[in-house]
């Protein structure tokens, strides 16, 4: 293989690593907020004043897809309806935004 694609290779390597380490790391900030706004009414009431979920997504370095995949792993560790039911709420919350 010439050096050139080599170099390429190992640079698609270590672009995807990067991409991958920031969206580990945007799910584990959508998770932060899930667990907060599920138990703390003032976070949730603040979040409300945001003018956009642009806005809220730039202020927490999370955009739509880390939202629902923090989301997901949560219902999926739920033992019970009712668990499974307070993140559902917070998800409803979170579109009316």
């Amino acid at each position: 293989m010439p050096f050139k694609h080599v170099v390429q290779e190992l640079a698609d390597r270590a672009n995807h690593h990067v991409i991958n380490k920031l969206t580990i790391m945007a799910i584990s900030k959508a998770i932060s907020f899930v667990k907060q706004a599920l138990t703390d009414t003032k976070f949730r009431n603040e979040c409300n004043l945001f003018q956009s979920k642009d806005e809220l997504f730039k202020e927490f370095e999370f955009d739509e897809n880390d939202f629902e995949n923090a989301i997901n792993m949560q219902l999926v560790k739920c033992q019970t309806y009712e668990r499974a039911e307070h993140f559902q709420q917070i998800r409803m919350w979170f579109h009316l935004l």
